[in-house]
């Protein structure tokens, strides 16, 4: 699925060429594929089921293969105590490491990339209620 990111509509293409851009890497969307699929991942190990749902409706059909992929809605959500737990969860979930994240200021900017592109496809309100469930310093930079 993921290395099928060629075959994606326009509307998911759009978004990771957004992410490829706040990245400073216009023309490789696969790392904005698998580091969208890791910041994911690392949101709904947080995020309440509900807000999953809510913004997988609000995604790009094929975005929304990047977030429940591998999903399993039965494991308990975790609670990251700080930034840096988050960011070792986006790391974890990597797997194209050590390319894509080699630090926390690296893996906090990728991590702001994916959420500023969010804010052009799902609502303030939305995202409030996601911020309100990651770490407060993580909150506060994205």
């Amino acid at each position: 699925m993921i290395r099928d990111y060629e075959q994606y509509g326009t509307p998911a293409k759009h978004m990771l060429k957004k992410i490829a851009a706040e990245l400073n890497a216009p023309e490789d969307l696969l790392q904005a594929v698998w580091i969208t699929r890791s910041v994911f991942m690392a949101i709904r190990d947080v995020i309440s089921l509900d807000d999953s749902v809510k913004l997988i409706e609000r995604l790009p059909e094929d975005i929304r293969m990047l977030y429940t992929d591998g999903w399993d809605r039965s494991i308990s959500r975790k609670r990251y105590e700080t930034a840096e737990n988050f960011y070792n969860a986006v790391r974890n979930h990597s797997e194209t490491l050590p390319l894509d994240f080699f630090d926390d200021t690296q893996t906090r900017q990728v991590i702001q990339a994916v959420f500023k592109v969010l804010r052009t496809t799902v609502d303030a309100e939305l995202l409030d209620e996601i911020k309100d469930q990651l770490p407060s310093a993580l909150a506060a930079s994205v």
